[in-house]
């Protein structure tokens, strides 16, 4: 795992980047945090994801990041406003968007769940299609674990207490955004005036900062991030919850 600051094209108000597309209005909310080592050992056909070759499939997790909610542009309206709208996001920097792998000035940061394999997932599961959300859910990640609304498969529905693959959302009330995932990238926070979709580890103890339901008390205040790796891609789980604090 990586962290790193800001570009000085990724901060809102910055006028000429194409890296988010309502810019200067759009823009990073968080540092940026890169995944590793989490790909899986044999990986599927290229063909099977969009944005080759970089992209890697790893095991389904449950990313979770803060933001400031103060940082939110009033152009947004205010922070349920823009949860409420997609306006703010757990992003993913899509470094293949203008098909160079290389980090280049016409990359592009969408919605982490555009980033997600599903192939897989569609061919165990048949009778239900499984996508990326193009919705979110307001509210935290526990209270969407707990419940049955899934907006990432064609049923609208999952069992309560389970997780589904291409599922995300915003919380206002804890400032956090969260998504499941099974891919390596580097994420952050976004905010974005247009929708989402035109587009190592730490482990802390069970119980460590978590409740029995892998609540984990974030503060406003802090820039922290959480993941959750899930066995297998859907249904019901247990986890840990992993907190992690970029270094000063």
């Amino acid at each position: 795992m990586n962290w790193r600051a800001r570009n000085a094209v990724e901060i809102p108000g910055a006028s000429t980047s194409p890296l988010i597309k309502s810019a200067p209005i759009g823009g990073l909310l968080s540092d940026v945090v890169e995944l590793t080592g989490m790909a899986l050992p044999v990986q599927p056909p290229l063909e099977s994801h969009p944005n080759t070759p970089s992209a890697k499939q790893t095991d389904t997790f449950v990313l979770q990041m803060t933001y400031d909610p103060a940082a939110i542009s009033a152009n947004f309206g205010d922070e349920a406003t823009a949860a409420a709208n997609g306006f703010v996001y757990l992003g993913w920097l899509n470094a293949d968007y203008d098909g160079d792998p290389n980090a280049t000035i016409n990359d592009r940061w969408m919605n982490a769940v555009s980033g997600n394999f599903y192939a897989d997932l569609n061919a165990l599961f048949p009778s239900v299609s499984h996508f990326a959300a193009t919705s979110g859910f307001v509210g935290s990640y526990a209270d969407y674990f707990d419940g049955e609304i899934s907006k990432a498969t064609s049923s609208g529905l999952k069992e309560a207490d389970s997780f589904q693959l291409g599922d995300w959302g915003v919380d206002p009330q804890q400032h956090t955004v969260w998504a499941v995932l099974n891919h390596n990238s580097e994420f952050a926070v976004v905010q974005n005036l247009r929708r989402p979709f035109w587009l190592s580890l730490v482990w802390q103890p069970a119980g460590f900062g978590a409740d029995d339901k892998g609540r984990s008390g974030l503060r406003p205040d802090d820039v922290r991030l959480d993941v959750r790796l899930h066995a297998g891609w859907c249904g019901k789980s247990h986890s840990r919850v992993a907190s992690v604090r970029p270094q000063a």
